[in-house]
């Protein structure tokens, strides 16, 4: 799969590698001895599937559609270990062949009440992942929304690296397309999940960059 052979490509190697299998195409594990398996369904249950079995201080969310660019890894450790924060990056959307590069707004953190700032794909504290409890597996779409909703509440925030370091398969998978059919749905969700702190009867925590260091060093 495209997704772990770009990890086989990067600059930095201190990695580990867990594949959540979710249906989709068989997957060969004697071809990537190095790779821990396990098996669910659904994007938030695959997710909290493999947080659960995470030992790295840091995690990263890849789709299996989807690859990185070979620095990518490299580049958003030293840009948290710089803020402390989560790091995302801008991408490209590979469609019919054609590569396009797309950037993303700078972080702002009550923007997650009305919008999705960035891709699924960022380098985030481990603890803080599993801090929020993860990914809500009633919802039936948006479910990475809600999470970085339940983040920026909590005051992890995010900082943008502006590079495009990962490449996203826009013609491949179905999930996009079936969030879009519940939108309705999942937008009174949203809605009423964190009316409070939109109109200011509840604060959010103030974002604060962590102890980078500290960690690394764990």
């Amino acid at each position: 799969p495209a997704a772990i052979d770009s990890l086989l490509g990067q600059t930095l190697r201190d990695w580990e590698v867990i594949v959540v299998l979710n249906g989709g195409e068989a997957f060969d594990a004697r071809e990537y001895p190095f790779v821990r398996t396990t098996t669910t369904t659904g994007p938030a249950e695959a997710r909290n599937a493999g947080l659960a079995l995470a030992r790295a201080p840091l995690c990263l969310f890849l789709d299996a559609d989807d690859y990185l660019l070979p620095e990518a890894i490299e580049k958003m450790t030293r840009a948290y270990i710089d803020t402390g924060k989560y790091i995302y990056t801008d991408w490209y959307g590979l469609r019919g062949g054609e590569m396009q590069a797309h950037q993303v707004p700078e972080y702002t953190q009550s923007a997650w009440f009305y919008e999705g700032q960035h891709a699924i794909t960022v380098l985030l504290e481990t603890a803080h992942a599993r801090g929020v409890q993860g990914f809500d597996e009633r919802m039936r779409g948006w479910e990475d929304w809600d999470f970085f909703v339940k983040l920026a509440v909590s005051g992890v925030c995010g900082q943008r690296l502006a590079e495009s370091l990962l490449v996203y398969r826009q013609d491949t998978g179905t999930i996009r397309e079936k969030s879009l059919a519940n939108k309705d749905e999942l937008l009174a969700t949203l809605h009423d999940r964190y009316a409070a702190f939109v109109t200011g009867d509840r604060q959010m925590t103030s974002c604060c960059g962590g102890n980078a260091d500290a960690l690394l060093r764990a």
